[in-house]
Order: structure tokens, then sequence, then C-alpha cells
């Protein structure tokens, strides 16, 4: 007998070729290559329409956070931080949105907005607990430690 061949597509869908353009992006701003990611995202944005799944614009609004971070443009990153946890909430992807969140947290963080960070921890912890992530809890809590560093120092 012959192994049973699986049937893969020649060619992936569109939904998941924007998944993985956006998420080279992602990949590609954040190892400080910022000209090649704004080069992957700009004819993501360029058509929105061909682009509609959340999961796509989540992981697009990433890679512009990023991007903006590279440019020294973090209160524009956190707008960008702030639509992907929308869109990843709006789909019910707890891990991504917990994640994202996170990550608006300790931006927030850098811009001494305590509040903001408190906020975003909080919910993220609610998140995270529900999914029971390991690397989700260790982030949460390294991020709350750091929280609690800054407030001190704002304080004393």
């Amino acid at each position: 007998g012959e192994a049973p061949q699986l049937l893969l597509p020649r060619r992936p869908t569109q939904q998941r070729r924007g998944i993985l353009l956006a998420t080279l992006a992602n990949t590609a701003a954040r190892t400080a290559r910022t000209e090649h990611a704004t080069a992957i995202v700009a004819p993501l944005e360029a058509d929105p329409r061909r682009w509609p799944h959340a999961s796509i614009r989540a992981l697009i609004a990433e890679a512009k956070a990023e991007i903006m971070l590279n440019e020294a443009r973090p209160e524009e990153a956190v707008r960008e931080l702030q639509a992907a946890c929308s869109f990843w909430t709006e789909i019910g992807s707890a891990f991504n949105a917990a994640e994202a969140r996170l990550s608006l947290a300790a931006l927030l963080l850098r811009l001494d907005d305590c509040a903001g960070a408190e906020f975003e921890l909080g919910t993220a912890r609610s998140i995270a607990r529900k999914v029971d992530s390991p690397r989700l809890s260790r982030r949460y809590e390294a991020l709350e430690a750091s929280l609690a560093g800054h407030k001190a120092r704002m304080t004393g």
C-alpha cells in the first residue's frame, strides 16, 4: 500500500495570503526592517475590501504599530494596537487579544500612562486566565512588576 496523499490547494486562499503577508510585515518590523515592512503593508492597506477579514486587519495593525515604534511614533502605535485589540476581540481570538493588550500595556507604560497600562493589564489578565496560557501569565506578571516599579518611581 501506498500512503494517501493530502490534497492541498495549489495556491493559497486570499485570506491565507493576507495572513501570510501581514505576518511577514510584522516579522520584518520586529526585526527592524522597517522599509521592508512598510512595502508589504502598503498594498494590504491600499485595498481594504480585498482583505476584509478581521484577523488580517489585526495583523496589519500590529505590523503598523511595530513600524511606528521603529519610527519613534509611539502615540500612533498605541492607536494601531488598540485597533488590533478590537479586531482580535471581534473574532473571539482570546489569546491574540491578550497578546495585543499586553503589548499595548507595555507601550502605555513606556509613555508613563500608568492608568492605561493598568486597565490593559487587568483585561489581559482576565483573558489569560480563561485561556490558561503560561506564556501569557509570565508576560502579564513581568508587566505587572514593571508597572509597580514605575508607579513607585513616579510617587517616590
